[in-house]
């Protein structure tokens, strides 16, 4: 969306100039050109080369995806998971989209890369999916937690 709304004004900023004197004489009618196809640049960079990490450690499950996680990003002890469930993922169909999504209820995404994740259910009751590109490599790495783990996620 943001990237339709820096795109129009890039194109309807461009129209105006063409209807204008001919030449940049207006710093403002320059910047205005400039501006929006610059943002869209740095976010279309910005969203490229970022990657979802998810790490399966002793204390919990670690998410965090640079640069919007400062730190260390979220981390979900083991005593704040009820089930987790491994299953295919419709990024558009669940969440209107990719990125940290949320949606209408008690539900978020981490949806990032990948068809397949997890879907957490939290002893709030509230719900946390996140997208995986090792399903094989969660599934060991969830063994013998102590949670209830249901697998209709297709095996590679």
């Amino acid at each position: 969306m943001l990237f339709s709304v820096l795109f129009t004004g890039g194109l309807i900023s461009l129209v105006e100039y063409a209807q204008g004197s001919g030449g940049l004489q207006h710093s403002s009618t320059w910047i205005a050109v400039v501006v929006p196809f610059l943002i869209t640049g740095v976010t279309a960079l910005t969203m490229w080369y970022t990657r979802l990490h998810v790490t399966i450690a002793d204390e919990g499950i670690r998410i965090k995806i640079p640069p919007f996680h400062l730190g260390g990003g979220r981390l979900i002890v083991w005593s704040d998971i009820q089930s987790i469930t491994l299953r295919k993922v419709s990024p558009c169909g669940e969440f209107g989209g990719w990125g940290i999504r949320w949606n209408l209820g008690n539900r978020m995404g981490y949806v990032w890369n990948g068809k397949q994740g997890m879907d957490l259910v939290l002893t709030s009751g509230k719900r946390v999916v996140v997208t995986l590109m090792d399903m094989q490599g969660a599934r060991l790495a969830l063994q013998d937690r102590g949670i209830e783990i249901t697998d209709h996620a297709p095996i590679a």
